[in-house]
């Protein structure tokens, strides 16, 4: 398996790719093309055997970053395609500048949030409601360099 940087052309294929991923998403390709097109956003790619399988797409501010998704279609999870593409992202957020990264995950996301606390994500708050009634997110950081956040491999 192989990660890859989106590039233009590819906006398609990460709409489709994300409403695989998250059929409620409204994310279109104009959206992708903006994040793709951003000097400000990273879209990452992973494919296996050529076939995209996954995605991931951060966007930063001065010295912070969010990650606004990530995922993975469900024939390829449990693979490690969501930690690799965490790990280049964050490697490429951290050789950016970036000093701390922040994410909303579904409070009953039990996957994800181990995928996360294992790359060195501290639980940090909770948000309301943020996946609709009844749905809270918790909002986790990770700051590289710190101790608690060292090699996410």
């Amino acid at each position: 398996m192989s990660v890859r940087t989106a590039r233009p052309g590819d906006e398609g294929l990460l709409s489709r790719l994300h409403h695989a991923v998250f059929e409620t998403s409204v994310w279109d390709e104009k959206f992708w093309y903006n994040s793709i097109t951003d000097d400000s956003s990273l879209v990452l790619i992973a494919e296996a055997s050529g076939t995209p399988g996954g995605l991931i797409a951060t966007r930063q501010i001065l010295d912070e970053a969010e990650i606004l998704t990530l995922g993975v279609i469900a024939i390829e999870r449990r693979q490690g395609h969501a930690r690799l593409l965490l790990e280049e992202a964050l490697k490429g957020l951290e050789a950016s500048g970036v000093t701390r990264v922040f994410l909303e995950v579904a409070t009953d996301n039990d996957p994800a949030i181990q995928l996360y606390a294992g790359a060195g994500f501290s639980n940090v708050g909770q948000r309301k409601d943020y996946y609709g009634s009844g749905r809270p997110a918790l909002i986790m950081e990770w700051c590289p360099g710190l101790p608690e956040h060292h090699d996410t491999a």
